[in-house]
């Protein structure tokens, strides 16, 4: 099966296997891009969990980070698993409450009856 293409200057006509190749090329471009994994850029790290960059360069020794050759200086990639799972690790003690030193408070005194307060700036 031929199909004439209309509108040009020449005659061109396209086969079964053009036709073929066209649509699996159409069909390629459509598809999602395949997933970030294994070694990635500071900003696929950043979008995945929400981090800065900052933070990430911070923690690039953790994360399993290193260097790229042939970039400019100060760029690194990061081991997506390796990172997701510290920034993970590191994310457990602040979401559960139990990460660091617990924070010391003063302990409130009660004031005497025969005490007043005074009367602030804003009046109130």
């Amino acid at each position: 099966m031929s199909v004439p293409v209309i509108g040009l200057q020449s005659s061109l006509e396209l086969d079964e296997e053009d036709i073929e190749a066209i649509a699996q090329r159409v069909a390629k471009l459509l598809q999602p891009p395949p997933p970030d994994v294994g070694w990635v850029r500071v900003e696929v790290v950043c979008r995945r969990f929400g981090v800065s960059r900052t933070w990430v360069y911070a923690h690039v020794n953790e994360l399993g980070g290193h260097p790229t050759r042939n970039r400019p200086q100060g760029q690194a990639t990061v081991d997506l698993n390796r990172g997701g799972e510290a920034i993970l690790a590191m994310a457990r003690p602040a979401l559960s409450g139990t990460g660091g030193k617990p924070r010391r408070t003063r302990a409130r005194t009660a004031m005497p009856d025969s005490m007043e307060l005074i009367g602030g700036r804003s009046g109130r």
